[in-house]
């Protein structure tokens, strides 16, 4: 099936890039997120099985979770530290795989002919996302260091920070940076347009947190309807059937985790726009290609 494609490197005002940014994840949808189910979906089932596991460690009386003995007793067992590890651990997996995973897609996107836009099969995006992964975890780690710092500091700093160093991962991808390299391209292509960009991620981060809020709602009502049970008299309402709350943990904490894989992969294909829109404004990346092109053409050939 052929679409328009859409491109990377043009200069945007601040609708045009929220505009692309879905359009091209309503364009995309299928591809992207069958390449999210095969690599961020065993990290998800591992995220299920600990989170289930770590629910259910009090056992089934309800009323003990609100106990201070019973719950000090349960954080104390190996069980609970080794749990809390693993889920740290997939955790931040789940967290570097959707950024890697929407990076390698949007890259093969902009690559690939018109007519085969939509045929980018998973296996093309993990091949592509593979190089990336040690810049990634190099560059998340400096990141969340600069603006942890910069928080403790003041929340400005902090602020400053963060959205100055946001386009890091179209700058992996896009430029081959490493990811020392990656935040430095970041910071110059942000600089003189920070409130823009500020404004962007603020946007996009509030359109990506109601969305999470509206997929979260069955998470929600069941974290109340349980709370409300277990403080009331009326323990027979929560107590009387495990496996109710066995698949009821799963079920909302899927909907939670597939609330996070949205929002980000969101928030994501935003900043590529803006990292497209700020190259094409200080570059012209993309008429210089187009140029390019025309130059490469065949001619007309007179006799």
């Amino acid at each position: 099936m052929y679409f328009q494609k859409i491109k990377l490197y043009q200069q945007r005002d601040f609708s045009s890039v929220i505009n692309a940014t879905f359009l091209f994840l309503r364009q995309n949808f299928k591809p992207l997120f069958r390449a999210h189910l095969h690599i961020n979906g065993p990290i998800i089932l591992l995220l299920l099985l600990v989170t289930t596991a770590a629910q259910m460690g009090v056992g089934f009386d309800f009323q003990a979770r609100f106990d201070s003995e019973s719950m000090g007793w349960y954080t104390q067992t190996p069980d609970y530290w080794l749990g809390t590890a693993i889920a740290g651990l997939a955790g931040l997996t789940f967290y570097v795989f959707i950024f890697l995973v929407t990076g390698a897609y949007m890259k093969l996107y902009h690559q690939a002919p018109p007519e085969t836009t939509l045929s980018i099969t998973p296996q093309e995006v993990w091949a592509a996302a593979k190089p990336k992964i040690g810049p990634k975890i190099v560059a998340l780690i400096l990141y969340s260091l600069a603006v942890g710092f910069g928080l403790v500091l003041c929340v400005l700093p902090g602020v400053f920070v963060a959205v100055a160093f946001w386009l890091y991962l179209a700058a992996i991808f896009f430029d081959e940076k490493g990811g020392v390299d990656a935040l430095s391209r970041s910071y110059e292509l942000v600089k003189g347009n920070w409130w823009v960009t500020f404004g962007l991620a603020l946007v996009i981060g509030i359109i990506g947190a109601i969305i999470g809020l509206v997929l979260n709602l069955p998470t929600i009502v069941f974290g109340a309807f349980i709370t409300i049970n277990s403080l009331s008299d009326q323990t027979e309402l929560v107590n009387y059937s495990p496996t109710f709350y066995l698949w009821a943990v799963v079920i909302t904490s899927l909907f939670g985790y597939i609330a996070n894989l949205f929002s980000y992969t969101l928030i994501n294909i935003t900043s590529v726009f803006q990292y497209g829109n700020l190259v094409e404004q200080k570059e012209a990346r993309g008429l210089t290609h187009a140029i390019d092109e025309t130059m490469d053409s065949p001619s007309d050939q007179n006799a």
